[in-house]
């Protein structure tokens, strides 16, 4: 699927040592620090959540109804791997309406001052990983490790090939 193959390319250029990125202990980093890493994130984000709309549609060519598909075990392991995809995509998506103070998690959070929305790149302290880090403006607050998530797309493929050599379209 191709859409695995734009996740790891984006997963390798947010994970890559980068003139955007400064070690622990630098200087202040300059004012564009991490935004190349922060646009390549999103872009990653996006990739990924394409990638699982096509593994949900080979669901549906598996035998088997999709209550009882093979792959559908491996989409549910997915998704408790990578929690809030959904979510975090359609945040992402509708920016526009985010920074407007428009946005669907926002109209939720209508009145208790909890409007403001953001999108950060950090660094798992315990691994290195790279995390996008949103807060759609209404309280919550979402991590999307990159490495982890990558990992999590790989075995969903591998799941979903297997699937497709027991269960061969025809």
């Amino acid at each position: 699927m191709r859409w695995l193959t734009a996740v790891e390319l984006q997963a390798e250029r947010v994970c890559a040592p980068s003139p955007f990125t400064n070690p622990v202990g630098a200087t202040p980093p300059a004012p564009s620090a991490g935004l190349a890493q922060e646009a390549d994130a999103l872009l990653f984000a996006s990739a990924l959540r394409d990638f699982l709309r096509a593994a949900d549609l080979i669901k549906w060519t598996v035998g088997g109804t999709p209550a009882i598909s093979p792959v559908d075990k491996a989409l549910n392991e997915f998704a408790l791997a990578v929690p809030n995809l959904t979510n975090i995509r359609d945040v992402l998506e509708h920016f526009d309406a985010y920074e407007k103070g428009q946005g669907n998690f926002q109209k939720a959070a209508a009145g208790r001052s909890e409007d403001v929305w953001a999108t950060r790149t950090w660094v798992d302290a315990r691994d290195g990983s790279p995390l996008l880090f949103l807060m759609p403006g209404d309280g919550q607050q979402w991590t999307l490790d990159i490495r982890a998530s990558t990992v999590a797309a790989a075995l969903l493929y591998a799941s979903i090939q297997k699937a497709l050599v027991d269960h061969p379209v025809g």
